[in-house]
Order: C-alpha cells, then sequence, then structure tokens
C-alpha cells in the first residue's frame, strides 16, 4: 500500500488515502477494477463490428471511441442503433439492447476515470482508440486541474469526446416549451497567448431528470463532444449537448 496526499479539487479537499502501488490488483472484490473491464469485454461480445470494448493483439482491452460517438450522434436526433442480426437475418440482439449496452459501457468507462484519477494507472487498465488510432488518456481525460489543456484542445477541436469535469453553478429552465435547460457551470482560467480569459462549459439538456440530478452541489464527469467554443468579452464558452444520463456521474 501506499499513502496519497490530499488531492484539491473545485468543490473541496479530498483527505489523504491509501491505495495499492501501481501494477498491483486486488484480490476477488468489488475494487477490483481488471474483473470490471473484463466484464465489460464479455458484454460487448456479440455487437459484430461495432463492440464498444474489444481486445487488442496483446490482450489489452480497448474502449473504442467511434462506436460511442456514432451513438452519441444518434441519440442527439432521436435514432436508435440497427439491430444485430445473424447470417439469416434474424434479429439476436435488439436495438434498444444494442443502444442500452453501449450506454452503459460509457458509463462505465467514465466510472472508471472518476474512481482512479490516475492518467498512467488508467493506461494500464484500459487503453482508448478512435477510429483506428491510439488515443491517450491524457486527450481523453480532464480534471478540475486540467482545464488549460482542454481549453487548447478545444481551440484545436476536437475529433471525439472526451471526459472532463464540471461543477454547477446555475440552471435555467426552457425559455418556451421544446427548449432545453442551460446548465451554467463554474469557470476556469485560462490563457491565450499572453491574454487571460475564463472557460465556462454551458450544458444543454433536455431531460428534466438529468437537469434536477445536477442542482445537487458536487464536481461531476462529462462525457460528451464538445459542440462549440465561442468567446464572449473575457470568456470562453464550451457548448456541449448531453442526451443521455450515461453521458454524466458523480466524480
Amino acid at each position: 500500500m501506499v499513502r496519497v496526499r490530499g488531492i484539491p479539487r473545485a468543490d473541496g479537499q479530498l483527505v489523504p488515502f491509501f491505495r495499492l502501488k501501481q501494477g498491483r490488483r486486488h484480490g476477488v472484490c468489488k475494487y477490483n477494477e481488471g474483473r470490471r473491464i473484463n466484464r465489460l469485454v464479455q458484454f460487448s461480445l456479440g455487437f459484430t463490428g461495432r463492440e464498444p470494448i474489444v481486445r487488442d493483439d496483446r490482450g489489452r482491452a480497448v474502449f473504442r471511441l467511434g462506436v460511442i460517438q456514432e451513438l452519441f450522434q444518434q441519440l442527439r436526433l432521436d435514432d436508435v442503433p440497427d439491430p444485430v442480426r445473424d447470417q439469416e437475418g434474424n434479429v439476436i440482439i435488439t436495438a434498444t439492447r444494442v443502444q442500452r449496452q453501449l450506454l452503459r459501457t460509457a458509463k462505465s468507462v467514465l466510472g472508471l476515470a472518476a474512481r482512479v484519477d490516475d492518467l498512467p494507472e488508467l493506461g494500464e487498465l484500459i487503453r482508448i482508440s478512435h477510429e483506428g488510432r491510439a488515443i491517450g488518456w491524457r486527450n481523453f481525460f480532464y480534471n478540475a486541474n486540467n482545464m488549460q489543456r482542454l481549453f487548447t484542445s478545444a481551440q484545436n477541436g476536437l475529433a471525439f469526446p472526451v471526459a472532463f469535469a464540471i461543477s454547477v453553478r446555475a440552471i435555467y429552465p426552457p425559455r418556451t416549451v421544446g427548449d432545453p435547460y442551460m446548465i451554467s457551470c463554474r469557470s476556469s482560467r485560462v490563457t491565450d497567448g499572453k491574454k487571460q480569459y475564463y472557460l465556462s462549459p454551458t450544458i444543454w439538456i433536455r431531460n428534466t431528470a438529468i437537469a434536477e440530478m445536477l442542482r445537487e452541489q458536487g464536481t461531476y464527469l462529462v462525457l460528451a463532444q464538445p459542440d462549440s467554443l465561442k468567446p464572449n468579452k473575457s470568456y470562453y464558452n464550451l457548448h456541449v449537448t448531453l442526451s443521455s444520463r450515461h453521458q454524466i456521474c458523480r466524480y
């Protein structure tokens, strides 16, 4: 076991704690992340060509962001993925089950990042790919202390969903029927060249249950592909649309 010093977070100080040394694993218990990932790989079997998590040639688990990205795009269009069929054309996995399992996998990876919060250790547990290209956890996961990196990545254009931390500042209800909720998040100071700005994520949600959940104070992790990064005087607003409760978890 090794002692981990307290970690500052946007919603307060995480008290010191003990964890296993790098490379060590718990036995058969609920904290065994390796066993969780093995289960996710098993759940992905049968989604021919669209497995959210697969094993590479070295036996490492690989989270395929392209599959989740396609699912998020379908959710925004109120569409559902195609069912999985056998060679005779019979449905063996319904469209509803395909969607549910893909979302559960995305939420599980997001929860893994929230629990471990250590990039080298996360890289040992699971790798990330997008369209056949390896993506480092540094380019996928941004905690509350990495908003400058998120800002720079958004300026360069994010071609895939990323996980990042938010703390809700205010929730604005829909102006008219059919409009989404606007979730204004706390800002972080960033620099662009020699100028200083504030990066403020703005979340758009149509699901009332998600909006109500975010009324509870604290820090959350969001999994989404930002829509746009727009300047507003001394601020930059990072606009993000969430379509499912599986795109967010407690941090």
